[in-house]
């Protein structure tokens, strides 16, 4: 019986591996690309207070209409080019829904978007719906809002998980021209968003310079994680030319890093020795050998470069130390093969040569 159940569900579904994380115990979490610096204290007593005030027997705004004109003005958009959904990834997986059926083609880049101009000319050239992922916009300097006024072919994706600190409460949105906004509104599931998240993303837009001080700390953490890790990469004192790791440049809240060794021994050396717990994607098609890692609070980023610092100097004192043993080696040969002595029989007074210790 289970067996003909299953034969019910698609076969692409079937054939899917499906998308998991592997629980941890950990002390330092910088795994998620969250903002730790949270949403403000002060902030969650107005939502509290505005969820406590609400009829809860009562169904959330079926339209979002606060929310959504609110959002509008934030971004500088009209309303009718807004959808709010239960996180981006719920208005992709809607838009994907509403755009696509059998045999269509879908272009992803690995491993992600680059650059403005790349894009710019996906969209002016290829006459296909292009959806960028903007999550981690206001960390960037980068803004692909402007291409919504030349392009009718575009469709942003926006959160408030990460620069907003509501990760636990799925509120995303998306922007995109209102004719094609409307078709896609038509295939969202109807109240994707309660009450307590609507609430919580007015309060963060309208309190929006609450967390610009956050975001400029999180930038200014960024720059100085980001040249610790540089020196860490390049001023090893290994005698190879290999740096122990290279740290890619970011405009998000997160650092894709290379290391020189199994990316699985540095997560799992970080978790074990400190307690701090990154993401290994090096499985990830074209990321092997990678680690990312979140920041984290000023005292985490301290910690995490420590590590690392303890990492990289235990990888340099192990092949400083193998080099000098093969240095040892090597004299000890050449002594035997220079040194005719060594071909006396037994019984016969050797010369011996000092050897490099």
């Amino acid at each position: 019986m289970k067996s003909r159940i299953i034969n019910l569900v698609k076969p692409e579904v079937r054939a899917l591996s499906a998308y998991t994380l592997k629980p941890y115990a950990y002390r330092h979490k910088m795994n998620q690309n969250e903002n730790p610096l949270g949403y403000p204290d002060d902030l969650k007593a107005k939502v509290l207070q505005r969820v406590a005030e609400a009829d809860w027997a009562r169904y959330p705004d079926f339209d979002l209409v606060e929310l959504t004109a609110k959002l509008a003005d934030h971004v500088s958009v009209t309303p009718d080019m807004v959808l709010v959904g239960n996180g981006s990834n719920e208005l992709i997986y809607v838009t994907l829904a509403a755009m696509l059926t059998r045999g269509d083609h879908v272009v992803a880049p690995v491993p992600t978007f680059s650059l403005y101009k790349i894009i710019s000319r996906v969209v002016a050239e290829s006459g296909a719906l292009v959806l960028i992922d903007e999550a981690y916009r206001e960390f960037s300097t980068q803004d692909f809002r402007p291409l919504l006024d030349e392009f009718d072919n575009v469709v942003l994706f926006r959160t408030f998980s990460k620069a907003m600190a509501t990760g636990g409460l799925r509120v995303g949105y998306a922007l995109t021209n209102p004719a094609l906004a409307r078709e896609i509104h038509k295939a969202k599931l109807p109240y994707a968003l309660n009450l307590f998240s609507e609430m919580a993303a007015i309060v963060a837009i309208e309190h929006y310079d609450c967390f610009v001080e956050a975001i400029e700390t999180l930038k200014q953490e960024r720059t100085r994680v980001y040249a610790a890790l540089q020196t860490l990469g390049l001023s090893s004192l290994r005698i190879e030319t290999i740096p122990s790791l290279y740290v890619y440049p970011s405009a998000a809240n997160f650092f894709l890093v290379r290391f020189n060794r199994p990316a699985r021994s540095v997560f799992n050396f970080l978790l074990n020795e400190y307690g701090i717990l990154i993401r290994d994607i090096s499985q990830y098609p074209g990321l092997a050998g990678h680690l990312r890692v979140s920041l984290g609070t000023p005292e985490e980023n301290n910690l995490f470069i420590k590590a690392i610092s303890r990492l990289c100097f235990q990888e340099d004192y192990c092949s400083v130390k193998f080099v000098l043993t093969v240095y040892k080696c090597f004299r000890r040969m050449q002594n035997r093969f220079l040194n005719p002595d060594c071909y006396l029989q037994p019984g016969v007074k050797r010369r011996i040569t000092p050897e490099v210790e």
